[in-house]
């Protein structure tokens, strides 16, 4: 990890995206692609030095049991 100018070092953090949330609706889609647009705006607006993704990105209600641990 470095350090920029002046000791910055600048960190994104994205949490409880909930990504495939009520998919079959035209709500879930809708918030995944502005959950995305949000995530690029910061990206390049803020110009990260790192991002972090911190749990729930994806919903667990649409998976099958067996997977919910994924």
């Amino acid at each position: 990890l470095w350090f920029g100018p002046g000791g910055v070092f600048k960190v994104a953090l994205f949490v409880d995206l909930h990504y495939g949330e009520d998919a079959w609706t035209d709500w879930g889609p809708a918030q995944d692609a502005a959950s995305d647009r949000v995530m690029a705006a910061v990206l390049d607006a803020e110009n990260p030095d790192l991002v972090v993704y911190l749990g729930d990105l994806v919903t667990a209600n649409n998976l099958p049991v067996p997977n919910a641990s994924l």
